[in-house]
């Protein structure tokens, strides 16, 4: 009896049996150009990865243009596992909005665990279209092809966001353009066109937030002109651009064409005051225009359009004089609906200056030692990080080196005591001194400074395992900095390399074939804990879980991590 209730109670339970997990995918990754228009993609700008809407990887580019390497430790955009399609979008490193452009840039080949995929990134952006359902359009950093933006003839507020772009003081704002702006906007007049050349300085004394108003018609009466002495005036056209009544002005000229107003005269009208622009412009191109002075403006007939090249926004107006026939001593008449001229003549535009750049000298090292003889330690640690591309990982050992001495003694410090520990060989990374694996893990190289001081101290804890050893030699030492920046050391380890490979056996279920460079880096990464050029937390997480079903606990020691690290970034397949 006893029996037969132990069966049924198992045929009536059998959900409680635990099936066994499959085991994860390796990550899967890419690496490519990434261009916008044909042109790169600037460094700071994320490639990001999309399934379903779902963010699956992204990567920061390091250099123009390219947004992961081919090289087995460097970096690639790693993604976890997905079906379907993968979008890519690119993100400015100044917006929080990831783009595609005018194209969706996809994937279809779907997700191979393991697979490294070389896959170009071409985004294209013809035109942006503004008009009532969208009236504002944002340029970023990303922006570095020629910005073409279509304004439709209803649209009465067009405007162009630069604010992501701007830099500000208490008393300025700045902002550079990445590319060339390219305004078309229909209007009751025509197609009126302005053009601000790419890397134009923008810049206002006052209360600007970033956003310039797009050529937009206003009406003849919104501008009093000042016509010349014995006519009258009639506004034929006004066409703002800027921010309101806000002074902005420009390094290089700006091109605004107002079509059909060839032959009449123009001025520009700002904090109700009217200045007409004599001067003629010496040609229809950028040259002519940006040798304006400051501020300044000229104007020329091209065809039937009046081109008015200029270096500050506002109400820009075309007029029409006729002579007065009667002779009674007045003035000429105003503008629009005919007010009175102004009292008093319009002041002359005022060149407002640019605020100097500032530079840091970089001294070769006969001129450093000459400069640093009898300076306080103050002066001495300016003058060091002046320098600081010079000696490259020297000046991070210097500096340690001073501030521990102030922190004993206040005197005068002179140079030997610091060029003692200083030699013009670059590959002499650390100073001579006792407390390199203090100084090495605090304070790093500026190579591995961004690695932070638990990574590098897990640097000397893969090296250890790798050697048997601590470095230190000078190179010893050299080897430990090249494995903190993902590079082969010159020493080698048999032993390390055949443990690596059993680890491999383990990890991919086969040996490894050296001859492939992606199964090598593997080994070479678990043997002396080559650490990635960037970090890429997503591809880290997946690799983890891949650790721990196959070794059934969490990765803990140097080489665990090491383990951690072939499995993310090595390309290697199971």
């Amino acid at each position: 009896m006893k029996k037969f209730l132990i069966i049924t109670i198992i045929f009536l339970f059998p959900f409680i049996v635990k099936a066994v997990d499959s085991f994860p995918s390796f990550p899967m990754s890419f690496y490519g150009r990434a261009t916008l228009n044909s042109v790169s993609l600037p460094t700071g700008t994320k490639i990001q990865a999309y399934n379903n809407g779902v963010l699956k990887g992204e990567i920061t580019i390091e250099e123009d243009g390219i947004y992961g390497y081919d090289n087995p430790i460097k970096n690639k955009l790693v993604t976890s596992e997905y079906s379907g399609t993968l979008q890519f979008k690119y993100l400015p490193e100044d917006s929080v909005v990831a783009l595609t452009g005018d194209n969706s840039v996809g994937y279809t080949g779907g997700f191979v665990s393991g697979k490294t995929e070389e896959l170009n990134l071409s985004f294209i952006k013809n035109s942006v279209q503004l008009n009532n359902a969208n009236s504002e359009t944002a340029v970023t950093s990303a922006d570095v092809a020629t910005t073409t933006i279509l304004i439709a003839q209803e649209l009465t507020n067009p405007k162009i966001n630069l604010s992501s772009l701007m830099s500000t003081t208490t008393t300025s704002s700045l902002v550079i353009t990445p590319s060339s702006l390219d305004i078309k906007a229909t209007t009751s007049l025509g197609l009126v066109l302005m053009n601000i050349p790419s890397d134009t300085n923008i810049s206002s004394t006052e209360h600007w937030n970033g956003v310039i108003n797009a050529p937009t018609i206003k009406a003849n009466d919104s501008v009093s002109v000042t016509a010349d002495s014995g006519k009258t005036a009639t506004v034929q056209s006004v066409v703002e651009v800027g921010f309101d009544d806000i002074k902005l002005t420009f390094d290089k000229a700006v091109r605004l064409l107002i079509p059909g107003q060839a032959g009449k005269d123009a001025g520009y009208y700002r904090s109700s005051t009217f200045t007409k622009i004599s001067n003629i412009c010496a040609a229809d191109n950028q040259t002519a225009g940006d040798a304006l002075v400051a501020e300044g403006d000229c104007k020329k007939d091209v065809g039937a359009d009046l081109v008015i090249w200029t270096k500050h926004f506002t109400k820009f107006a075309s007029y029409t004089q006729t002579t007065n026939t009667t002779n009674n001593g007045g003035g000429g008449g105003g503008g629009g609906g005919g007010s009175p001229a102004p009292a008093s003549p319009a002041p002359a535009p005022t060149a407002t200056s640019t605020p100097a750049a500032t530079s840091t000298s970089i001294l070769a090292p006969q001129v450093l030692e000459k400069k640093v003889v009898s300076q306080t330690l103050t002066q001495l640690e300016q003058i060091l990080a002046d320098s600081y591309a010079v000696y490259s990982e020297n000046i991070d050992m210097i500096l340690v080196n001073a501030k521990t001495v102030r922190s004993q003694s206040a005197e005068k410090i002179t140079a030997d005591k610091y060029l003692s520990n200083l030699t013009h060989n670059e590959n002499n990374f650390l100073p001579v001194d006792a407390n390199r694996l203090n100084f090495f893990i605090t304070y790093g190289t500026v190579g591995t400074k961004i690695l932070g001081v638990g990574e590098r101290a897990g640097v000397l804890g893969s090296y250890k395992s790798a050697f048997g050893k601590l470095p230190k030699t000078e190179t010893e030492w050299q080897d430990a900095i090249k494995i903190a920046n993902g590079r082969w050391p010159s020493e080698r380890s048999t032993a390390a390399e055949t443990k690596a490979k059993l680890s491999f056996k383990k990890i991919y279920a086969r040996d490894a074939k050296m001859d492939n460079a992606n199964d090598n880096a593997a080994v070479t990464v678990m043997a002396y804990g080559l650490r990635p050029s960037q970090r890429n937390t997503n591809s880290e997480k997946v690799a983890i879980i891949s650790f721990k079903y196959i070794y059934k606990r969490a990765p803990v020691t140097a080489i665990d991590w090491d383990m951690v690290r072939a499995i993310a970034y090595s390309g290697a397949k199971r």
